[in-house]
């Protein structure tokens, strides 16, 4: 908290223990929207994710020049529709799209590029010129060789703005404030409890008869819509025991591609997934090591919501074993 010369508080930053906590284990990758209320930020990330904020640009550069600084891809998909006129935006989008997001590499993205804007008339488009000099701060083949947790825009965030606007408002005092943000992430934290439990009591439902597919059901992931038309190159470390691949999908999500999947069950005939090939990030383990702040004081969860939780479940099953029993 910092005070002026009359002792009044000029500006206060508070960050609580669940909150530290998630940081230390998910602090990698910080998406930060520069349109809401706030501008300042406590610590260092490999990642951040932000819109073209000029302030932001020049002040994470000096700030933070250690971090691999990704504009917001939605916030710049937006404008298209903005900055073309209403034919070319309407002939000439889906192809801007698919050279953005199914370039395997930037050679690819380059010739793609050029060639749609010779196709479409777009030469003299000092917007899209400008997109296409910061190329290396946004688009997918020149930004996939940093861990990005699959993150590309910073709407994400603005969900939780969302969230906490049912809280907090601008109009409360510093008290109000507190007590009624400590309320919202309570109910967050709730809600995570929730699915900390639907991890760890339901198995994730499998579609293939594979060793290695029951191993990865341990960790919850989705399908996305992908293109099948792309051949890729696989290198092999013998040194490491370790595939990459040049989709990147390990360097940008953590997560093996189905490239390497396929060539530890074909080729290294393997029923697990090797350890080398698991981010601790992803993994229910995670959250369970010693957090120590700067000062060398360990961060400790605050467990009264999940002993109220223990609790009541413990209530709820005894209800239910008794009413069972009566039948």
């Amino acid at each position: 908290m910092e005070s002026d010369e009359e002792n009044r508080v000029r500006r206060c930053f508070w960050a609580n223990s669940i909150s530290r906590r998630a940081y230390s284990f998910y602090g990698d990758v910080v998406i930060f929207d520069t349109t809401y209320n706030i501008n300042r930020r406590c610590t260092t990330h490999k990642m951040i994710i932000t819109n073209q904020d000029p302030a932001m640009t020049k002040t994470i550069a000096e700030a933070l020049p250690q971090t691999f600084h990704r504009y917001c891809s939605w916030h710049i998909l937006n404008k298209f529709s903005e900055k073309l006129e209403a034919i070319k935006y309407r002939d000439s989008y889906q192809d801007f799209h698919s050279c953005i997001w199914n370039s395997s590499c930037r050679e690819e993205f380059d010739s793609r590029w050029i060639e749609i804007i010779e196709k479409s008339g777009l030469s003299d488009n000092k917007w899209l010129e400008s997109i296409y000099e910061i190329c290396s701060s946004w688009i997918p083949a020149y930004v996939n060789h940093v861990f990005s947790a699959g993150m590309s825009s910073s709407q994400r965030v603005e969900s939780q703005h969302s969230f906490f606007k049912n809280y907090v408002s601008k109009w409360n005092s510093l008290v109000e404030f507190m007590v009624q943000f400590k309320r919202g992430l309570l109910h967050q934290r709730h809600s995570e409890l929730e699915e900390d439990h639907i991890n760890i009591d339901e198995k994730a439902k499998t579609v293939m008869s594979l060793d290695i597919e029951d191993h990865k059901a341990k960790f919850k992931v989705m399908r996305k819509n992908i293109d099948t038309c792309k051949s890729r190159e696989l290198t092999y470390e013998k040194n490491s025991d370790f595939a990459s691949c040049s989709c990147r999908k390990f360097d940008s999500e953590g997560l093996p591609c189905r490239h390497v999947l396929a060539y530890l069950i074909k080729i290294q005939d393997v029923d697990k997934l090797p350890i080398q090939y698991i981010l601790k990030r992803w993994t229910k383990a995670v959250r369970q090591r010693v957090v120590i702040d700067s000062y060398g004081m360990e961060i400790k969860d605050n467990k009264a919501l999940l002993a109220r939780r223990t609790k009541l479940f413990q209530h709820a099953t005894y209800a239910i074993d008794k009413v069972m029993w009566t039948k």
